[in-house]
């Protein structure tokens, strides 16, 4: 698609009479309640009935602080408006039914491809709208039946466009999308939920020669946080990048695909979390779903180095150990070189006390939870690896940090201490940095960046 000229593709069709002269919200709505109820998925019912009780009646002054709509907290989203929060929850509930096959048909069924193109081109800068009917796109993709009328559409040539986006909040998801659109041909893959693809931009035919798979951590994601770090003071000139494995360590090896893994993860129960879903969330069942979905990436195919930071070094932990015990998974442990762990709370973190403490104010989440530490669980979790590193002879490099991390004006912490970030295997390198900026290198000379890059070097030359 990078040589594409975009006015070769067929314009979209004509919007039906219907969705022309009537307002978008008010659309999704109707769609919305045509849907099938989920009784098995209880999550996207969820937030289904959220998105309806509150998408067409959500008046809320601008000036005014809202939080905690019914476990909805409209602090974590973008500074969007209260339409453009309306416009959130009903994509969101939308983009729910997507991943599941019957609600998928309905969708389309009742003309989302059409409907989602007019809110997409009738809204060009509302980025968050790209982002989520994107994503819908690529979920729809998946389905051979869809992927016909995906075709017939004209919502080709407006990913092609969207794919050039310089928002990565568009660009991925719209890549993801065309990905998706080509499986079914010889060597294309399934871009599952959570799965993105940072290097090459656009789909190309060439072999790579090694996979690399990044991994963020609690409160993180594929989105934002790969970024380069924050200049220490304004400067007029800086220009920064969202993704340095993409326009970075591109550069340096562009014969290796570079995978970005995004899940939901929160500090707080106050986040935006499906009450019904605790189970899924904990660590070895989201390593479970996140390795499933990697291997239908492709993942295994080739020589793998992992790149994780702080909760995303267990995610990777326990992925490796299942790929170890299970033949389905057998070849994403054989191909591993090996993994980089930026902050990684190996024994636990002390976040888990300091909400604990809170507990009135900041209600632990799942994930939180399971970072005690000391707890058993992680120690046994790293006791194991430890002697999977031993057994397959992985190279390992961790970085620590010590700087506390200003989580509010009032609250600094050390969020992961250096006798847990050192996982005893591996080299183990201390830096005068705090959590959140670990794994941000200022620029390609800074030393993070260097000593990464050196050290997926060595082991690609092995």
């Amino acid at each position: 698609m990078k040589e594409a000229d975009c006015r070769l593709f067929a314009p979209p069709p004509p919007l039906p009479l219907h969705f022309a002269e009537n307002n978008s919200e008010d659309l999704l709505i109707e769609v919305l309640r045509e849907l099938p109820v989920h009784q098995k998925d209880d999550c996207v019912r969820y937030f289904t009935e959220l998105a309806l009780k509150h998408g067409a009646s959500l008046a809320v002054d601008e000036q005014r602080d809202v939080h905690g709509l019914d476990g909805l907290d409209f602090n974590r989203l973008p500074q969007l408006l209260p339409k453009e929060k309306r416009e959130f929850l009903l994509l969101n509930a939308v983009h729910g039914h997507s991943k599941r096959e019957d609600g998928a048909q309905t969708l389309m069924e009742r003309g989302i491809l059409q409907l989602l193109q007019k809110m997409v081109t009738q809204l060009p800068n509302q980025d968050h709208v790209k982002h989520i009917s994107c994503k819908v796109l690529a979920n729809l993709a998946l389905i051979p039946t869809c992927r016909e009328e995906i075709h017939r559409s004209g919502w080709i040539g407006l990913l092609a466009r969207l794919q050039r986006s310089d928002s990565l909040l568009v660009n991925l998801p719209a890549m993801k999308a065309l990905i998706n659109l080509e499986y079914g041909q010889p060597g294309c893959v399934r871009l599952h939920d959570g799965i993105y693809i940072f290097h090459p931009p656009f789909r190309e035919s060439r072999t790579f020669a090694a996979d690399l798979v990044f991994v963020h951590g609690l409160n993180g994601g594929a989105f934002k946080t790969w970024r380069q770090k924050d200049p220490d003071t304004p400067c007029c000139d800086f220009e920064q990048t969202m993704c340095w494995p993409r326009d970075w360590l591109a550069e340096d090896l562009p014969l290796v695909r570079m995978i970005g893994v995004d899940y939901e993860s929160y500090l707080s129960q106050w986040a935006p979390i499906c009450p019904y879903d605790s189970d899924k969330r904990s660590q070895a069942p989201r390593a479970e779903a996140i390795l499933s979905s990697l291997v239908e990436a492709g993942l295994g195919s080739r020589p793998i180095v992992w790149i994780s930071h702080s909760m995303g070094g267990l995610l990777v932990k326990r992925m490796l150990l299942l790929a170890r015990d299970h033949p389905q998974f057998r070849s994403v442990f054989d191909r591993t070189l090996g993994i980089i762990f930026f902050s990684t709370p190996h024994r636990g973190s002390y976040v888990a006390s300091l909400s604990s403490q809170m507990r009135y104010l900041l209600i632990p989440s799942i994930e939180v939870l399971e970072l005690i530490n000391n707890s058993s669980e992680l120690l046994k979790l790293n006791q194991d690896f430890a002697a999977l590193i031993g057994q397959r002879q992985l190279a390992s490099l961790s970085f620590g940090e010590l700087r506390k991390t200003h989580l509010s004006r009032r609250i600094h912490f050390e969020m992961v201490p250096l006798d847990s970030s050192d996982p005893g295997f591996g080299q183990f390198i201390p830096l005068d940095t705090n959590h959140r900026d670990v794994c941000k290198p200022r620029d390609k000379s800074n030393f993070i960046y260097v000593k990464t890059l050196s050290f997926i070097k060595s082991l690609f030359s092995q």
